[in-house]
């Protein structure tokens, strides 16, 4: 008797799952896209930066904005200017 009660409680929440499934399938496909849809965001927000003024001048630096997908395709791009010009060497044309 204990058994089939056992496999009545087991076999009423596989039941209660699987009924359960595409809602959790519905729950995790909009996570996705909300997540894309914040990476898209966060790739668009603007971020400001102070840049330094130039030596030896006496007015103070200035703010520089841009998207944060700027910012990192300009840092990219310097980490990329820098290990070439370390790969090379100081070598004259």
């Amino acid at each position: 008797m204990r058994f089939a009660h056992s496999i009545a409680v087991a076999a009423s929440i596989g039941i209660a799952a699987l009924a359960g499934a595409p809602a959790v399938a519905q729950q995790t496909a909009s996570a996705e896209n909300q997540a894309s849809e914040g990476e898209v965001n966060a790739s668009n927000e603007i971020l400001c930066r102070r840049q330094p003024p130039p030596t030896g001048s006496r007015i103070g630096g200035r703010n520089i904005c841009k998207t944060r997908a700027e910012w990192e395709r300009l840092q990219r791009e310097a980490r990329n200017e820098i290990e070439d010009a370390q790969r090379t060497g100081l070598q004259s044309n």
